[in-house]
């Protein structure tokens, strides 16, 4: 696993993490991180 990728996937799990404290919003969040993963935007 390259670097980016896994520096990549630990915000994911950060943003995920805070997602959970906002459970409104975490179905939304969970969309984006998905549509990150396919087409990361950096």
């Amino acid at each position: 696993m390259n670097p980016k990728a896994n520096q990549t996937l630990h915000l994911l799990k950060e943003k995920l993490k805070n997602a959970r404290n906002l459970p409104n919003k975490r179905q939304e969040v969970e969309k984006k991180l998905e549509v990150q993963i396919i087409f990361p935007t950096s």
